[in-house]
């Protein structure tokens, strides 16, 4: 019951009526369902037509808040055709940033250069602070150390100088 209340405090305080997160636009769980099977079964042709014809999807909610984008770089192990569901997510429009800097924390913890790469050049914000990590992304790259990421990143750094 004190979690019920504590929601709906935070809900108050956020401006949300309804539920949802503020901004995020609301599809069917039927909609949000068939482009999550989609995403997660590699059909990348199948789901760009779902997206083009609703493309709310891209930044919408799908399993407990989280959009589309977020799950599909969490997903372990890799399914088929991933990073490519990816970058047809973001080509859809899908924010890099929503609920930043969530997103490219997972693909930098999960060590995909793959998905970091394409996360950045859609405009993914690596100086966003992680506020599990207290730190932004480019600092948790070096962190981690992984030599891939660390390559990517810094060649992001390049480009905005």
């Amino acid at each position: 019951m004190r979690f019920l209340i504590g929601a709906l405090v935070l809900m108050m305080i956020l401006g949300c009526e309804s539920g949802e997160v503020s901004g995020a636009a609301q599809v069917s769980d039927e909609l949000a369902d068939k482009a999550y099977a989609l995403a997660q079964q590699g059909k990348v042709q199948e789901l760009r037509a779902l997206l083009e014809e609703s493309p709310e999807l891209a930044n919408a909610p799908v399993d407990r808040g989280a959009a589309l984008l977020e799950i599909v770089v969490d997903i372990r192990p890799e399914f088929p055709a991933m990073h490519q569901t990816i970058e047809v997510l973001l080509v859809a429009g899908a924010d890099p940033n929503l609920g930043a800097p969530e997103i490219l924390r997972v693909a930098i913890w999960r060590g995909d250069p793959d998905a970091l790469r394409l996360l950045l050049e859609y405009g993914a914000d690596p100086l966003a602070v992680s506020e599990k990590k207290n730190m932004n992304m480019l600092e948790y790259t070096r962190a981690l150390g992984d030599e891939r990421l660390i390559a990517i990143v810094d060649a992001w750094e390049a480009k905005q100088k």
